[in-house]
């Protein structure tokens, strides 16, 4: 049986550069590298950033956030090198690069202060397999979103990732009284300095800073905003940087539950339907993205045997990483931005990149640093990427058309989607019943909302209305 390894030496000793704008010829390891790491600085610290914001919402155990980072890296390059070479259906085969996704926090956020941790990996796991089902035998039945559905979903993801991104500027302390409306601010002034310091800096970094380097404004105004946070004695907390055992310069990820204890209390089946129904709309994220990169790559759009291996890779390492204790994925758009500055469309190459992650993973220092970054830089940081998905949904709004039946469907899918969250009491309603607490679950997520009065609204409401 021949050695899949040696194949793969051949292809980065042989070969030229001129393949680098090819997807399969064979590229020096030299020439490749570089172009595999521009992806990997694009989305690094994004990759991380949702299992931070998640866990560090409750007091979770140190060894559980360091064990999430590390299988967010590890779990992207495992799912970025099954994107470029697909093993049976699963996989799309274009240079596309998977990370952490965003969509998932606000509900998360609500499930694991409500819940726990143990309920949140569970509806990760059964999600992921569910949406692997979906690539695998239901592909096409995407096109049954139509484009308002779309938008509203990108304007209600939008809209409920801003209230995240300010909890964390603010250094709002949520904790379990979440379900009553009651916040408290900890931190005070230090802590808003150090959060709309790092806001201004990603800002700046947009309105000034010209392509393609406007890409790396997350990058840049987390370590600055990281530096300005040195300024203030206390605010970073170095004792979660430790050095005493091997294990803490070189380790494994490792499954969630030899860090935390399940039992069938933890299977809860609002929560699984709530993030299941999360996963069906980011498949639209998905489709959407590996649209971008093969028009950018190819000048085609993609096929449904690419949309639907996108999608069923997707839900295979979700599982996966869910099972680490890692939130669920997506295909990074900004992949098709950085293909379309340099040109560089070949597999091998982007391999190396998927390679970086999956060395770094193994590496606890590098987690445990980035563990120490405070919330309000974080918060600072994403502002503007969350307000920019929100924009993006009123584009797509006035995109699919500012009819009667859109702005109909639109009104109250808006109004029942965040209005219901205006009232965060509804979560206290006492209920034995399962299918009743289910409910409330699925009721007080906005874009699960939105997407489930939007989609049979946008059928039910004749297109003669628009008369």
């Amino acid at each position: 049986m021949a050695n899949p390894f040696s194949k793969l030496k051949d292809y980065y000793k042989s070969g030229t550069r001129e393949n680098l704008y090819v997807s399969d010829g064979a590229v020096p390891f030299r020439y490749g590298i570089g172009y595999g790491l521009i992806h990997v600085m694009a989305m690094f610290l994004s990759n991380i950033a949702p299992a931070l914001i998640v866990l560090t919402i409750i007091d979770c155990p140190a060894a559980i956030i360091d064990n999430a980072i590390r299988s967010s890296i590890f779990f992207a390059g495992i799912g970025t090198a099954i994107q470029l070479f697909p093993i049976w259906r699963i996989g799309s085969k274009l240079p596309v690069f998977i990370g952490t996704s965003f969509t998932f926090i606000g509900l998360f956020s609500s499930i694991i202060v409500e819940y726990g941790i143990g309920t949140l990996f569970i509806a990760i796991i059964v999600g992921g397999v569910l949406l692997l089902i979906h690539g695998l035998v239901g592909g096409r039945i995407h096109r049954i979103i139509k484009p308002i559905v779309s938008a509203l979903v990108v304007l209600g993801l939008g809209l409920s990732l801003i209230q995240v991104s300010i909890n964390d500027l603010l250094s709002v302390n949520v904790g379990a009284n979440v379900l009553h409306g009651q916040y408290q601010i900890q931190n005070a002034w230090p802590y808003l300095i150090v959060g709309f310091s790092t806001l201004a800096i990603a800002v700046l970094w947009q309105a000034f800073i010209p392509d393609p380097w406007k890409g790396m404004s997350l990058i840049v105004s987390l370590v600055l905003g990281y530096i300005i946070a040195l300024c203030f004695p206390g605010m970073i907390d170095f004792s979660k940087i430790s050095f005493s055992s091997v294990t803490d310069f070189i380790n494994v990820p490792r499954p969630i539950f030899v860090l935390q204890s399940f039992s069938m209390a933890d299977f809860k089946i609002g929560p699984i339907i709530s993030v299941a129904i999360i996963y069906y709309i980011s498949s639209t994220e998905i489709i959407g993205a590996v649209s971008a990169t093969a028009n950018t790559a190819f000048s085609r759009d993609p096929t449904n045997r690419e949309i639907s291996g996108a999608i069923s890779g997707i839900g295979f390492v979700s599982a996966l990483a869910g099972a680490f204790g890692a939130m669920p994925f997506v295909v990074y758009s900004q992949g098709a931005g950085i293909i379309g500055q340099n040109k560089v469309i070949n597999r091998f190459a982007l391999l190396t990149g998927a390679i970086f992650l999956i060395v770094a993973s193994f590496l606890p220092p590098i987690s445990a640093i980035i563990s120490t970054v405070p919330s309000a830089v974080i918060g600072g940081a994403l502002l503007y990427v969350f307000a920019s998905i929100a924009l993006s949904g009123i584009k797509m709004i006035v995109d699919a058309g500012l009819n009667k039946k859109n702005i109909f469907i639109a009104a109250i899918a808006l109004g029942l989607g965040f209005g219901i969250t205006l009232v965060p009491s509804i979560k206290s309603i006492m209920t034995d019943n399962e299918f009743a607490i289910a409910l409330i679950q699925i009721i007080t997520n906005p874009v699960a909302t939105m997407f489930l009065i939007s989609l049979p609204l946008s059928y039910l409401i004749p297109e003669s209305y628009n008369k």
